[in-house]
């Protein structure tokens, strides 16, 4: 390998480190400025709610609770099927989503759950997470897949995200940082190997001497 081309390859290798500083950084920033509010928002824990005082409460945006008092429909549990997160070609449950009703029949919460979680264990299972008014979209997609045939009495509709929470965004805040210093480390790498290529190079004196005679 020629002095030349070691000295391309070098700045390649150079100008990669700098690329891959500044995505992590920018990944990492990116994800610490949605996930650092979450957190603080819900280090207190899910709010309890009966299932009328969340159809009464949650008109807008999303709230962070747990519901109260409601019943499981067997009948409307639906499997999201995916590639498997081991690399492999086999297809897994990704999540479980079903509705949780009033004993009244009134208020209906579309949760979606992490895994598969058949009825039996949805029996113990009290749902918790980001709840907030059913998306238009998401009824039209529950209606097509007849879903809503299931909750045909109810008048109040909510869907829940039951994996979201405390936890998950804490776990997601850890890797943000990650991320951050790892970027900061590439950049602050780059940076004092740029001021000590610009530094002047010891002067070597047989050399001045050959290249300057007196």
């Amino acid at each position: 390998m020629t002095a030349q081309t070691q000295t391309i390859s070098r700045k390649t290798q150079v100008r990669s480190v700098i690329i891959a500083g500044c995505v992590l950084l920018f990944f990492g920033l990116y994800v610490l400025a949605f996930l650092i509010p979450d957190v603080l928002r819900t280090i207190g824990g899910p709010t309890s709610l009966t299932m009328p005082e969340a159809a009464a409460q949650i008109t807008e945006g999303q709230v962070y609770a747990t519901l109260e008092g409601g019943t499981w429909v067997c009948d409307s549990i639906a499997y999201v099927r995916g590639p498997s997160s081991s690399g492999t070609r086999r297809i897994e449950v990704k999540s479980t989503n079903a509705f949780y009703m009033d004993a009244a029949g009134d208020v209906a919460v579309w949760v979606s759950l992490s895994g598969e979680v058949n009825c039996d264990e949805l029996q113990t299972t009290t749902p918790s997470g980001y709840v907030e008014p059913m998306q238009q979209n998401t009824r039209m997609d529950l209606a097509g897949d007849g879903q809503m045939g299931n909750v045909a009495t109810a008048n109040t509709f909510l869907e829940m995200c039951g994996f979201c929470g405390h936890t998950n965004s804490l776990i997601g805040t850890v890797f943000g940082a990650v991320f951050t210093l790892l970027g900061v480390s590439l950049i602050s790498w780059w940076w004092i190997k740029l001021r000590h290529d610009l530094a002047p190079a010891d002067i070597d004196i047989d050399t001045y001497q050959e290249n300057n005679p007196i």
